[in-house]
C-alpha cells in the first residue's frame, strides 16, 4: 500500500477530478508531492487544499475494513486496471476486488443479463449459453443479482467458466443476502469487483453507476429476459453509448418479461438464436485447449512448476523465464491456484504450495 493512497479515496472531491489527477500525474505520490507548488494555481486551488486536509485524515477505520475483508484496490493509472473502462464515460478512478482481476483483462468479456424476477425459459436460456461457452476463453460477467444475474455466476463456476460479479454497494455487504455463499465462491474462482467504498449500502441509485462497468468491461452484452421499463436496459443503453455490441434473447409477445427484449431488437439489437450468433460476433473460433498449439514450449502445469518453487516468484519473471503466451499463462495458473497446487501472494508472486 502506497503512501496517502487511502487518503486520496477519501479526499473531499469528485470521482472524475480524482480520475483526471492519475492521468495528469501517473501516481497519487506525485499527485501528493505537487501539493504546495500547485496550491499556487487559483483556478484549481481549492482541489490542491482538500487534497492537502485529506493528508490529516485517519484511514485506520478504512484500512482495516480492507484488511479484514481480504480487499485489493487498483487505481486507473495502474497496470491491473481494465484497460477497457479507461474508454467509457466517467471511468471509476478506482475498483476494490476480491479475487484474480488480471483474468479480467485476458479474456473475451461477455455480459449475460436479465430480469431479476427470471422466467423458467430465460433461466434454461442462460444455462444453454454457458454451457455453449464452455471450453472457450470467456469471461462471464454480470452484475451478482438476483434471477438471471445468480444464475449465470452458478453455472459459470459449475461449468469451470471464468465469472465476475459488479456489485453496486460495497465489497464487505452481500447483497442480496442469500448470495453469501455464491460471492465467496467467485471470489476464490473468479471476481468481485465494485467501485464503492466499503461500507456503502446498495442504494437504488447505485446500480445504474454500477450498469456501465458491466457495459464497460463487456465486448458483448447478451439480454436474456427484461420487461419494458427494466434497469437491464440501462445496461443496453450504455453498451450503445460505449459502442459495445448488444444481443438479446427474443420471448413471445405474450410475456412481460420478454417485451424489453423484443423491443431492443426490434431497435437493431442482435437477436440471439443460437450460441454461434455469440461466437461469430464476438470472433472466437478455437477453444482453450487448442490455444497455444503453435506455441514450441510444452505449456502443461509440469513445464511452468519448474519456475514455481519455494520461494516467491512475480509474474513478469515468470512470462520472462517460460515464454509462454499471456493469455494461456494465465489460464494454467488459474487452473493450478483451483488444484491448490500454488497460491497468489499480493503484488502478483506466486508460490508453490506446500
Amino acid at each position: 500500500m502506497g503512501k496517502y493512497e487511502l487518503n486520496f479515496v477519501l479526499a473531499k472531491i469528485s470521482n472524475m477530478k480524482k480520475t483526471l489527477l492519475l492521468e495528469t500525474y501517473g501516481s497519487v505520490e506525485n499527485i501528493y508531492s505537487n501539493i504546495e507548488r500547485q496550491k499556487e494555481n487559483h483556478y484549481l486551488n481549492y482541489i490542491w487544499t482538500e487534497l492537502e486536509a485529506s493528508i490529516y485524515i485517519k484511514t485506520e477505520e478504512l484500512n482495516d475494513m480492507i484488511f479484514k475483508n481480504d480487499m485489493r484496490y487498483c487505481f486507473y493509472n495502474e497496470d491491473l486496471y481494465p484497460p477497457f473502462l479507461k474508454d467509457i464515460e466517467e471511468p471509476p478512478f478506482m475498483l476494490f476486488y476480491k479475487g484474480e482481476i488480471k483474468r479480467v483483462q485476458c479474456s473475451t468479456n461477455i455480459s449475460i443479463i436479465g430480469s431479476r424476477k427470471c422466467s423458467n425459459y430465460g433461466e434454461e436460456i442462460t444455462k444453454q449459453i454457458i454451457k455453449g461457452l464452455n471450453g472457450y476463453d470467456i469471461n462471464i460477467i454480470s452484475g451478482g443479482a438476483r434471477g438471471i444475474d445468480s444464475i449465470a455466476h452458478n453455472v459459470s463456476l459449475k461449468e469451470g467458466l471464468y465469472t465476475t460479479a459488479i456489485l453496486g454497494c460495497g465489497l464487505d455487504l452481500i447483497y442480496p443476502k442469500e448470495n453469501k455463499t455464491l460471492y465467496e465462491e467467485i471470489s476464490k474462482r473468479g471476481c468481485v469487483i465494485s467501485e464503492f467504498m466499503p461500507g456503502t449500502p446498495p442504494y437504488k441509485i447505485n446500480f445504474p453507476r454500477r450498469n456501465r462497468i458491466i457495459s464497460g468491461l463487456s465486448k458483448l452484452v447478451v439480454i436474456v429476459e427484461a420487461a419494458e421499463r427494466s434497469g437491464t436496459l440501462i445496461t443496453a443503453n450504455y453498451a450503445l453509448l460505449q459502442g459495445k455490441d448488444v444481443m438479446a434473447v427474443p420471448g413471445s409477445y405474450y410475456w412481460k418479461q420478454s417485451r424489453g427484449c423484443n423491443d431492443i431488437i426490434r431497435d437493431g439489437a442482435y437477436i440471439y438464436t443460437g450460441i454461434n450468433d455469440i461466437l461469430e460476433l464476438v470472433g472466437i473460433d478455437k477453444k482453450i485447449n487448442d490455444c497455444g498449439k503453435n506455441n514450441k514450449i510444452n505449456l502443461n502445469k509440469s513445464f511452468l512448476m519448474k519456475f514455481i518453487e519455494d520461494r516467491p516468484i512475480h509474474i513478469n519473471e515468470i512470462i520472462n523465464k517460460s515464454n509462454i503466451d499471456i493469455k494461456v499463462l494465465y489460464e494454467l495458473l488459474f487452473e493450478m491456484q483451483l488444484a491448490e497446487e500454488i497460491i497468489c501472494l499480493a503484488g502478483d508472486y506466486y508460490v508453490k504450495k506446500i
